[in-house]
Formats: C-alpha cells, sequence, structure tokens
C-alpha cells in the first residue's frame, strides 16, 4: 500500500468513527424498551400489588385459576366491559403483548361484539384511545378489531378495522414507535407476530391500560382466560415495585367518555322566543 492509500484509508477510517460516535446505531430494534414488566396468571397468581379491577362488583367475575385469570360474563351481568389496570403508567414507546385463551363462545345476536381486548387510554386533550380484541360479532362472525379512537369538535371518532380469524387463543399485542402505533396478533401454533395495521397516534402518556373482556350483548354470555401479560417501555410510570414507601399508588380507572352534546342553533332560537313570550306574559299580568 502506497503512502497516499495509505493516508486515504486512514482518512477513511477516521470518518466512519465520527459518524458512529454521532449517530450510534442501536444493538437491537428494541433496546431503547428498558422498563419491563412481566406476569404469568397461570397456577393461580395475579399481582395484586401491580393491578387492579377497573369496577366496583365485578371482582367476583375475575377469578385466579390455575390455567390463567378467568373472566367470565353471565347473561344479564348489565356490564359493558369488565377488567383490571395497571398501577402503572407509560412514557414514551411501548410494546404491550397479553396472551389468551377462549373456552367457549356463544354467538351474540346484537351490538359491536363481545370477546377479549388490549385497551390503552392517553392523557392528551382528545383523550386518544386504542383497542385491539379477539371478538366475535353478531354479523361479521369472528374477528380481530383493531379500533382508534379521539375527541374532534367535541364528538367521538371512532377508526375501525376488522380482520377475519378461526383461532381461539393466542397473543394480542399494542407497539407505539415514536407517533405511531400498530396492531399486531400472534395465532395457535405459529411463532410469528402479524401486523394488522399501523395508524399516526400521539406520543402523549399512556394513562390506563386494561386488560379485559367486552360484553355487547347482555342477553349472551362470554368469557376469556388471561395467561400471561408483558409490558416493555421507555419508561414505567409509577411502577409500585420501585416506589418508595408512602409514595401514593397511581389509581387506574375507566369510565366511557362522554362528549358534549351540542344544542342546534333553530332549538337555540326557539327557547329565546319562547323565554321572551313567558317574559311578555308575566309583564303583563303584573300589569293588570
Amino acid at each position: 500500500m502506497t503512502s497516499r492509500r495509505l493516508i486515504q484509508h486512514i482518512q477513511k477510517q477516521l470518518t466512519l468513527l465520527v459518524l458512529f460516535l454521532l449517530f450510534p446505531l442501536p444493538l437491537t430494534g428494541e433496546s431503547h424498551l428498558s422498563d419491563t414488566y412481566s406476569a404469568d396468571f397461570r397456577s393461580k397468581q395475579f399481582d395484586n400489588e401491580t393491578l387492579v379491577p377497573l369496577k366496583a362488583g365485578t371482582v367476583r367475575l375475575i377469578l385466579p385459576t390455575n390455567k390463567g385469570v378467568l373472566m367470565k360474563k353471565p347473561a344479564k351481568a348489565n356490564i359493558p366491559v369488565i377488567g383490571f389496570g395497571t398501577r402503572f403508567r407509560i412514557h414514551g414507546d411501548f410494546e404491550i403483548s397479553a396472551s389468551y385463551k377462549i373456552p367457549s363462545w356463544t354467538q351474540p345476536k346484537k351490538g359491536y361484539g363481545q370477546g377479549p381486548s388490549i385497551y390503552i387510554r392517553l392523557s392528551d386533550e382528545p383523550e386518544t384511545s386504542a383497542l385491539i380484541g379477539r371478538l366475535q360479532r353478531p354479523k361479521e362472525g369472528h374477528v380481530y378489531s383493531t379500533s382508534l379512537s379521539r375527541t374532534v369538535d367535541e364528538k367521538r371518532k371512532y377508526d375501525v378495522k376488522l380482520y377475519n380469524t378461526k383461532f381461539n387463543s393466542g397473543v394480542l399485542r399494542l407497539t407505539r414507535n415514536d407517533k405511531t402505533i400498530s396492531f399486531s396478533i400472534k395465532e395457535e401454533q405459529n411463532n410469528e407476530f402479524i401486523k394488522l395495521r399501523e395508524v399516526e397516534f400521539s406520543d402523549a402518556n399512556v394513562d390506563l391500560i386494561r386488560i379485559g373482556l367486552q360484553q355487547s350483548d347482555t342477553e349472551t354470555p362470554v368469557q376469556v382466560i388471561w395467561e400471561t401479560l408483558d409490558v416493555k417501555a421507555e419508561s414505567l410510570l409509577d411502577l409500585p415495585s420501585k416506589l418508595a414507601k408512602g409514595e401514593k399508588l397511581h389509581q387506574p380507572s375507566y369510565n366511557p367518555i362522554q362528549t358534549k352534546t351540542s344544542i342546534p342553533f333553530y332549538w337555540s332560537i326557539i327557547s329565546c322566543v319562547a323565554l321572551l313570550i313567558l317574559v311578555s306574559v308575566m309583564i303583563w299580568f303584573k300589569r293588570r
């Protein structure tokens, strides 16, 4: 190698070194998800410190068993959704996975479907939320349901897409990367995850994670067994195992998001006219 080539080779190596120092590559695609939480519900295990039922009166419907956490809603339970939430919140990117088995199905006659789901809600102003579920619907039958919702102009907007399936066990997964969220599933006897869709999302903190069971037709019973829960994130906020003694625990809660109902303009005019007539009548009676 001549002196000139040697100098060029050294310059090239120095350039690559500088670029590597300025723009280091992560070792793996998930290396930044360093904060983790895992729970295995089999053998009657349930982490009461970190997980909590979300609605009073539903504890009797959530039962730890040797196969996992059994959620069972009988007919006429009159509770649209049951489930448990985490006592921690999420900051940054995340990956939430939960494995399930459905012992049996009963065909619902009405509603948007019933079955297990993972639901998350963000702390941003439009209360952005996302859901992935394994549902049975009255018309479409057995499907994976992926849903994104947010409040726009005081109205709740929903973006729902369905995907046919025939499997009764597997893993549901929600993954956020920057400002996108992906909905993925892994079916029984399949080791690979399948990404169903990816959409724009918000990077706001997650203030609610719900592992649950929904029932849109109260006349039809539904059940699921949750086996495991795994959460990876950039940061898990308020994780009980990391809180100092005496620090306040995060209290997850779920209530259906209410949006304001605007009064049509013509009804406002009619109300004003009626009020004027009422005032005029009262004045007339006083002057008699």
